[in-house]
This record gives C-alpha cells, structure tokens and sequence, in this order.
C-alpha cells in the first residue's frame, strides 16, 4: 500500500493539535475528542489517519506501520532511550505541552541529607534505589547519569508521587502548568524534559517514499516555542 499513513494524538494534546492542523487548513475530518471510532478522514490523495494514544504513535511509526505522526516529546525520548538506532525521527518541534519531565524525592529528605550525601549513603551501603516512573527508560538513564550505583526501576501510570519515601526513594514524573511539585509532598531534583510536541517520521520511509503532501502541509505548522 502506497498510501501515506499518518496518526494524530488522543487525550492531553489533542484540541491543542485540532487548532494548529485547523490553522493551516490540513483537511482532516473527525479529528474531536467525541469520535470513538478512532478514524479520521483527510480529505487529499492516498493519505489516511488515526488517532492514537501518543505512546503508540512513536512504536507504530518506528516500525514503519505509520509514516507519520504528532505526539509529544516526553514519548520520543523515552522510546530513543532504549532503541537508540531506531528509525523513529523528530522532523520539527512544533509547540510547548506545558508538560514537565522532573526527577524528584520526598520533601522530608531534605531535611535530612543533601542529593549528594543521600546518594552517597546508597551507595556506600550497597542498598538500591527504587525509582518508580511511567518513563522507565528515562528513569535508567538518569540513575546512570547521577552515579546511583544500584537501583530497581518500578515502571508505573498514575499517581506515582503517591509512592515516595515509604515504596520508593525517586520519582520520575510529569508536572503540569497547574500542578505544584511541593504540594505534592515532592523536591525537584532535576529537570529531565520540558516536553513539546512534535512532527515525527520514520527515516526510512522518508527516504523512500514520497511524503512531501503532507509534509508541505506541516512545514507551515507555526514554531510556537
């Protein structure tokens, strides 16, 4: 099949997505939140669509089952943190989620020990680290990053800063623009991702078939960084 195969982002970032494709006048039909078909229409020659969540968008356009797609940065990463050669490529950063990757350990460790001196103390101790994260390939790369010489990654969805200290010494999260990290009982330790959201392709497909209706299309799509 020649056509070219694009998907789009359900929840979190698709009204935001909506208006940008509305605002270049991308001829797509049925992208709302209240189709449950998942289908959408796009009204030009040998291209169809999908809507999909935005993990699924990076793994169906790394394996070549989608030529295209839009989702968010934080998803790509996490992806590339453990298929480093794969195909999957960022063709341009298109807009802020307002969505932010942190790293993060209870308020009361603070009070306690600095970041160093509680590494430190796992580490001389030989005692792991857990971290608790809905991105865990992320999650590994900071723990190697910040010498944390023994951990156990717990991969999670949900409500993850409910974990600290009691079933976890780290984690790795997203915070809003609404959200507040310390009323969440929550130190920042470090920023991993002010997320964006992204026109993603696989290479090649891109080398190797003709993409460029479409891509014209998203070229126009404004930098909103």
């Amino acid at each position: 099949m020649n056509d070219i195969a694009i998907c789009l982002p359900k929840k979190q970032n698709l009204n935001k997505t909506a208006n940008m494709l509305k605002s270049i006048s991308f001829p797509v039909i049925g992208y709302t939140e209240d189709n449950r078909s998942y289908r959408i229409q796009i009204e030009m020659e040998n291209v169809r669509g999908k809507i999909l969540n935005e993990e699924d968008i990076v793994t169906q356009v790394a394996i070549g089952n989608y030529d295209m797609g839009i989702c968010g940065s934080d998803h790509v990463q996490e992806y590339l943190a453990k298929f480093k050669d794969s195909s999957l490529k960022v063709l341009k950063n298109i807009a802020k989620t307002g969505k932010k990757i942190y790293a993060c350990c209870h308020l009361s460790i603070e009070k306690s020990h600095n970041w160093e001196e509680y590494v430190s103390h796992f580490n001389q101790n030989f005692l792991p680290m857990r971290i608790v994260s809905e991105y865990p390939h992320l999650s590994e790369t900071f723990a190697i990053s910040h010498k944390i010489q023994r951990y156990v990654i717990f991969p999670s969805k949900g409500r993850t800063e409910n974990y600290p200290p009691e079933h976890a010494e780290i984690v790795i999260l997203p915070i809003t623009e609404d959200m507040s990290i310390n009323a969440l009982g929550l130190k920042p330790l470090d920023l991993i991702l002010d997320t964006t959201l992204c026109v993603i392709i696989n290479q090649k497909k891109y080398e190797s078939k003709d993409l460029s209706s479409v891509i014209d299309y998203f070229a126009k799509l404004e930098n909103k960084l």
